[in-house]
């Protein structure tokens, strides 16, 4: 009898906390690319964003970048589709030579919704405006127009437990690079990108994240960008959310590491 009492006890403490505790929302995401996530934001979406990063492009040239900026989402036809956009104001640091300042290229994508729930399966394009900076040396701020087609997944494995998974191909034009030691024009690639990430709610409101990202290399002499971040959001309420995290790069691609912060507003 007093070990049927104890298995009663253990299972209410693991089943309960997941019986009071809602569905992963579809509004929140991981820290790297909203837009590759399988969902369909559920209304007005913002998210402004802080990042510092460290840079070792090549085996000589290192830098740091401070960026800010907004990404926005918005779901069109009976939450089918997604459009959006983002854009980096940047203030770019290297080692030799002055402070750069500028925003990087403005990324603008839609997707729709294929599969819905508990598989939600999404397909999309993105292309940038050149509005980055040539004296940028930076893989985000090209300063010419590029072209993406992706597809995101999103499985809930449980009510508190969704996988993410995604695959991109990208055409990237060649990029004019005002910066000494470097050519006055970079060669563009055909790029491909796969990664893989999970949101966990902890606890009612809050949820750990983690992702690994990795993309084939953009340009010639730049190479692959491969990271690995994790962090957490917490909920303020149902309309607002704060996100922390630390990404990891391993290659030279990408950021040797990044520290983000952002909030999330829903409208």
């Amino acid at each position: 009898m007093l070990n049927k009492i104890l298995w009663i006890f253990m299972a209410a403490i693991f089943l309960c906390p997941a019986m009071l505790m809602a569905q992963v929302s579809p509004d929140s995401r991981l820290l790297q690319r909203p837009e590759y996530d399988g969902a369909v934001v559920t209304g007005a979406w913002l998210r402004g964003e802080a990042r510092y990063q460290h840079w070792k492009l090549g085996d000589e040239i290192k830098s740091d970048c401070l960026m800010i900026g907004p990404t926005f989402a918005l779901p069109l036809a009976y939450d089918l589709v997604e459009v959006g956009g983002r854009i980096w104001l940047m203030d770019y640091i290297p080692d030799e030579g002055g402070t750069q300042g500028g925003f990087s290229d403005m990324d603008l994508w839609g997707k729709y919704l294929i599969l819905d729930d508990p598989l939600l399966l999404s397909v999309g394009a993105l292309f940038t405006l050149p509005t980055g900076r040539e004296k940028i040396l930076y893989p985000r701020a090209s300063g010419e127009f590029n072209f993406e087609i992706f597809s995101g997944l999103r499985y809930y494995a449980s009510d508190i437990v969704a996988l993410l998974g995604h695959i991109s191909l990208r055409y990237n034009s060649d990029m004019d690079v005002a910066y000494r030691g470097w050519p006055g024009e970079v060669d563009g690639k055909t790029s491909f990108g796969i990664g893989a990430g999970v949101i966990f709610q902890a606890a009612p409101g809050f949820n750990i994240l983690g992702e690994l990202n990795l993309e084939t290399e953009r340009y010639e002499d730049i190479d692959n960008d491969i990271e690995i971040t994790g962090g957490v959001e917490y909920s303020l309420n149902d309309m607002i959310s704060l996100n922390g995290g630390i990404g990891v790069g391993l290659d030279k691609g990408a950021p040797q590491f990044e520290v983000i912060s952002s909030i999330n507003v829903l409208f």
